[in-house]
């Protein structure tokens, strides 16, 4: 909240981008090595759309990757329980997780996941920031001056070795060509919460 020439302005909705740093995991695990071998032995075709390599989502299916899922596992329990105060009774299933090399001049194009609560990406190296698209979009574009957290139509979060990035799987992202001259390693994943939702009723309020 704040006040501005008598404007009372009140950002009422907000979304979240949840990030940890395990410092060492990506050495601990050897990462950067079972990337390369789960590529290599069930690697999917490239598209137009991932100009990346990539695996098929069964990564999370091998037992040496199970330290990365439990670290995972805990933190969406967290932000699930102590920041979006969810009912604690749901179970957190890693639906889905793949390894993803981005070479030189490679990119990941725009794209979001459905039939999923959270998407996420640990760094096994560094490299191109991810960039998160707004949710929001209006059929006019207004030239703009300045940007700030009102306007904008993008942000970008830094890909860092080690870190590990939560966020709302409807949220759009990608990652512009990569400009190095070194391979961007990743892995990504996406989580859906097993439990009870509510009910909608679809006839509440219609008139027959």
């Amino acid at each position: 909240f704040f006040l501005m020439h008598d404007i009372f302005i009140e950002p009422i909705f907000s979304v979240p981008i949840f990030t940890v740093v395990f410092d060492g995991l990506s050495h601990e695990m050897n990462l950067g090595v079972l990337v390369r071998e789960e590529i290599d032995n069930n690697r999917v075709p490239n598209n137009s759309v991932y100009s990346v390599e990539q695996s098929y989502p069964e990564l999370h299916l091998k037992k040496e990757i199970k330290p990365l899922c439990d670290k995972i596992v805990d933190v969406v329990k967290q932000i699930s329980n102590e920041v979006l105060f969810f009912n604690s009774e749901y179970n957190v299933e890693i639906t889905a997780m793949w390894a993803n090399i981005q070479k030189p001049h490679t990119y990941f194009g725009r794209h979001r996941y459905h039939n999923n609560m959270f998407s996420g990406v640990f760094y096994v190296t560094g490299g191109t920031p991810i960039k998160f698209w707004n949710p929001v979009d209006s059929q006019f574009k207004p030239t703009i001056n300045e940007y700030n957290q009102f306007n904008s139509a993008s942000n970008t979060q830094p890909a860092t070795k080690d870190a590990l990035i939560i966020f709302p799987a409807y949220l759009d992202h990608s990652v512009e060509p990569n400009s190095s001259d070194k391979d961007r390693v990743s892995i990504s994943f996406n989580i859906m919460l097993r439990g009870e939702y509510d009910i909608i009723d679809c006839l509440k309020g219609v008139s027959l």
